[in-house]
């Protein structure tokens, strides 16, 4: 057995420290993104207060399947899943009308951003773990994100519980569509 290294998490570790309310960072298309598991309201207050965030802003939430991102959408949004169908897993965080039922850190005025990563362990990190997860650059508020890990354990610590191993993509961030209107709203 291994000893727990803060800056290189095995992909068990990081789903289990996820599992228990922590935050974690991992490698995402774009660069590292901080997470927690976005069902837990606790965990995306203490990340929303880690990032200096306005309770104006929601998260972009990364699910593993179209079955995960089904039970965050109203009902009555579930056949627009078909069109963000056609572009996950990639650069794509489509916008849908929310479940009621959320935690208030992962909603906007009623619609929720949401994403299936291209990036192989973003991938199997929401697989292994069975939730969505919370995506946000692993930065502070209006500061360019953080590229290495012991930058973001130094910048994030002691309120994240480490660094998954592996390297973000450096892809240039998601494009964000309205899943109802369709509009781009970030390109």
């Amino acid at each position: 057995m291994t000893a727990y290294n803060p800056f290189a998490l095995s992909l068990k570790e990081a789903a289990s420290f996820i599992l228990n309310g922590n935050i974690i960072a991992y490698p995402t298309e774009t660069v590292y993104g901080l997470g927690c598991n976005a069902l837990d309201n606790q965990a995306c207050q203490r990340l929303q207060e880690l990032k200096k965030r306005s309770i104006q802003q929601s998260f972009i939430i990364l699910v593993a399947n179209t079955k995960q991102a089904q039970q965050l959408i109203h009902p009555k949004a579930h056949h627009q899943l078909s069109e963000a169908a056609k572009t996950w897993p990639g650069p794509y965080t489509w916008v849908f009308q929310a479940q009621e039922h959320l935690p208030a850190a992962l909603t906007l005025q009623g619609k929720i951003a949401l994403r299936i990563s291209a990036h192989p362990l973003a991938q199997r990190l929401c697989a292994l773990t069975e939730t969505p997860i919370v995506s946000t650059s692993a930065n502070l508020k209006n500061q360019q994100p953080l590229g290495d890990a012991k930058t973001i354990y130094t910048t994030f610590s002691p309120h994240i519980s480490g660094i998954m191993r592996g390297e973000p993509g450096h892809a240039k961030p998601s494009r964000i569509i309205d899943a109802e209107t369709m509009q781009v709203l970030r390109n």
